[in-house]
């Protein structure tokens, strides 16, 4: 026994095995599930990562990876949709079949939240999109309604690149070889 903190109290100690066994393994958790979410923060914002922490934040000048941030002026319900200029500096909407694309929009987005769009043609690399259809592969794709794309080119589609993989059918994503947009006459 051992005088307690309070005055004139006594307090027992009870060194039992099991309780100092829970504290070491409830410690060893805890340093596992920080060393887990640590590792996972590095890989996430790590230089180099593909992802610039564009969202809800200011951009980073000049872009060095073809991605910008911008504020959403539409819903954009699936990630990968086409993004055209939006009304206002700094913004963007659904591309349409005939629309100038600015890119993919990487991001989910309600109006007025930002999200990340890669630039066609300034980013590196090959890019994600979605099929409004079946495409093959090594093939050219358009821009096509809902900011989706095709392998049709109608009057006044952009190219917009050529296909890396395949798509079997419409919102399936499609990686593309992208370049910068070719207005079809």
């Amino acid at each position: 026994m051992r005088k307690s903190a309070k005055p004139g109290g006594w307090q027992a100690t009870i060194h039992h095995p099991s309780n100092q066994q829970t504290n070491k393994t409830m410690k060893i958790l805890m340093m596992i599930l920080v060393s887990v979410t640590l590792a996972s923060m590095k890989q996430v914002f790590a230089p180099g990562s593909g992802r610039e922490a564009c969202w809800n934040a200011e951009d980073p000048n000049p872009h060095e990876t073809g991605k910008i941030g911008r504020v959403a002026e539409v819903y954009f319900p699936n990630f990968h949709l086409l993004a055209k200029k939006g009304g206002a500096s700094g913004r963007c909407a659904l591309c349409g079949a005939t629309d100038e694309p600015l890119g993919p929009c990487i991001d989910k987005g309600y109006p007025g939240e930002r999200v990340t769009v890669q630039h066609l043609g300034a980013t590196p690399g090959t890019m994600t999109v979605v099929a409004s259809k079946a495409i093959g592969e090594d093939v050219r794709v358009y821009t096509a309604a809902g900011g989706k794309v095709t392998d049709v080119a109608a009057a006044g589609s952009y190219l917009v690149g050529k296909s890396v993989t395949a798509a079997g059918g419409n919102n399936d994503a499609l990686e593309i070889v992208p370049c910068f947009p070719v207005e079809q006459a």
